[in-house]
């Protein structure tokens, strides 16, 4: 639940079979929040039904690429099915095919996609920011796109290559590719070194890693 909406008094409308609780507030934002009956009926992960809502409206049946080199190819709400991982579908399209509820509150949504191969997997993530606490590894853009990448960037396909395998940067390397082969770093710092542009990405928050960019190109990290 956002910080903004602490101190409001909550209203039970419904609970179903699945221990799924509906509340709404005082101004008439609903809540949608599983019941932990095995714990005392414990009542954690509160999210707002309109993330939801909203989610649903723009991206069920909407094509998306994926920015996960693995997805999980197994039905995430039924137990009883062992997980199986679709890999090496980094930047292919995928259509999503439902979404629902999770349980954890820092990836409430579940979008089930399925790809060009016929293979359905699923990604947690979460869409507004609203519930997440940490910024931005569970965001929609960490693991989505809205539009194909090649179209967006115009690198060589050797670099295309380099980036989709996902290994180590290379000297050289524009930042742009560079972010989008290690994800987006936690703080970015620039300073001036003559006449060039020097450019430092952080990675990490307690034990951080440091790249660095002279003229927009890789060079070296601490």
């Amino acid at each position: 639940m956002p910080a903004t909406e602490k101190g409001k008094h909550l209203i039970l409308k419904n609970i179903d079979n699945e221990h799924h609780a509906l509340f709404a507030d005082s101004v008439g934002n609903e809540y949608r929040v599983h019941v932990y009956k095995d714990s005392g009926n414990q009542m954690l992960d509160m999210m707002l039904l309109s993330d939801f809502l909203e989610a649903k409206k723009l991206f069920l049946n909407k094509t998306l690429w994926l920015n996960d080199n693995e997805i999980w190819g197994s039905d995430r709400l039924d137990e009883s099915i062992v997980d199986n991982e679709v890999k090496n579908v980094r930047f292919e399209p995928v259509t999503v095919q439902d979404i629902y509820f999770n349980s954890i509150v820092d990836e409430p949504l579940i979008f089930i996609v399925k790809t060009l191969k016929g293979q359905i997997g699923y990604v947690a993530t979460s869409v507004s920011g609203t519930n997440t606490k940490k910024l931005p590894d569970d965001l929609f853009y960490t693991h989505f796109y809205d539009k194909y990448p090649k179209t967006l960037y115009h690198f060589t396909p050797a670099m295309w290559q380099i980036i989709k395998g996902g290994g180590l940067p290379v000297k050289g390397m524009p930042m742009d590719a560079f972010i989008l082969m290690m994800g987006r770093p936690a703080k970015i710092n620039s300073s001036d070194l003559g006449t060039k542009v020097r450019t430092q990405l952080v990675y990490g928050d307690t034990n951080p890693s440091y790249y660095y960019f002279e003229g927009n190109k890789y060079v070296g990290r601490n």
